[in-house]
């Protein structure tokens, strides 16, 4: 990577985030959405999106911050059997700080014991409840980067030196990152108030740790290695989190589609069992294949289905689905607007495949 020997102000190593395309991802699944899956994508999206705003919140910050530190944005860093997700990772010339972004609804209070209490209001009663400590959370993620620390060095003599010398060069901080919360911290134990600030303290903090420590300065080359380094122990995460709103969609898809199917259908293609099961049987209607320019239009629709799918790493339905592509044959748009009006196709997957799917319709037109 070619920077300026000099660097003076922050320089993102990484900046994007999981979370950005998995909104997105929720967004276009909820188009095709509804009842119940509807409500609860809709929460899911409120959650996710709460937290990213929080990210970008503290991304702004960090950006701000008159130092020359490297950030690394959502790293997922796994080892054996533990893993770690880390909101950002800022890398001074003397230490790394790992910060947990917290955007959460209603108020903090931290008590005598270091519990974190949030209260907020619902409706006209304000609940009060405990929550997992954001601390012991990026706790976990040091120490996953501890163990990989201490793994690497050939004698015991030497981890056990290791051990020693890895509080001073990682820290961790928790980061209240909305605005409207208020933080009452006036009893919780010293060492507890030092790891939890707002978003707009970060700058300053970052400052006033480097500081106090007396942890020997990197140079110039030191610093972006070990940056580059930290960036290499970076895994894509394996979790899935959208497979069960997607396994949900599949269901109340086929659901709709059986249904659709059996309204349309003349009465003299559905036959009833005379059994314990009285399901009807319906013969599902198929795409009309005398015009070659239809079969064609179907083939290379299907085909950018399956690559898009490939691309972003989901199953082609949740591209569009059979009943969509028929829909789009037959309504044949030429443009954005009439896209909109194919089953399916609502703001976000007309943006995200639109110019696409306009081109590969508008060769058989």
């Amino acid at each position: 990577m070619a920077l300026f020997n000099k660097m003076k102000s922050p320089v993102f190593l990484k900046e994007d985030s999981d979370a950005r395309l998995y909104v997105r991802n929720l967004k276009e699944m909820r188009e095709d959405a509804k009842g119940e899956l509807a409500s609860k994508l809709d929460k899911e999206i409120n959650i996710a999106s709460a937290g990213l705003i929080g990210e970008d919140q503290v991304a702004f910050e960090l950006k701000h911050c008159d130092m020359p530190i490297y950030v690394l944005r959502d790293l997922h860093i796994k080892f054996e059997d533990v893993s770690a997700q880390i909101d950002f990772a800022v890398v001074t010339k003397k230490f790394t700080l790992f910060i947990e972004c917290k955007n959460m609804i209603g108020n903090i209070e931290i008590d005598k014991q270091g519990n974190f209490i949030r209260s907020y209001k619902y409706g006209s009663k304000w609940i009060k409840e405990g929550i997992y400590s954001p601390i012991t959370q990026n706790q976990r993620h040091l120490d996953v980067m501890k163990r990989i620390f201490v793994s690497r060095q050939p004698n015991k003599i030497m981890a056990f030196a290791a051990e020693k010398i890895f509080k001073g060069m990682y820290r961790s901080v928790v980061v209240m990152a909305n605005p409207k919360t208020i933080l009452n911290d006036k009893y919780a134990p010293k060492d507890v108030k030092e790891k939890v600030i707002r978003a707009d303290q970060i700058g300053a903090y970052i400052k006033d740790l480097y500081k106090a420590s007396k942890e020997p300065v990197s140079n110039e080359k030191q610093h972006l290695e070990f940056a580059e380094n930290l960036l290499k122990k970076h895994k894509p995460n394996e979790t899935d989190y959208m497979k069960k709103f997607q396994d949900l969609l599949e269901e109340q898809q086929k659901s709709q589609n059986e249904m659709a199917s059996f309204r349309s259908q003349p009465k003299a293609q559905v036959q009833v069992e005379s059994s314990k099961n009285t399901r009807p049987k319906v013969k599902t209607p198929e795409m009309p294949t005398d015009n070659k320019h239809v079969v064609r239009l179907i083939q290379e629709l299907k085909q950018y289905r399956l690559e898009q799918s490939r691309n972003e790493n989901k199953k082609p339905y949740m591209i569009f689905n059979n009943k969509q592509m028929d829909h789009l044959v037959k309504v044949s748009p030429r443009n954005y607007q009439e896209l909109l009006t194919v089953n399916g196709f609502g703001p976000v997957k007309t943006e995200r495949y639109g110019e696409d799917i306009l081109r590969i319709i508008s060769k058989y037109q």
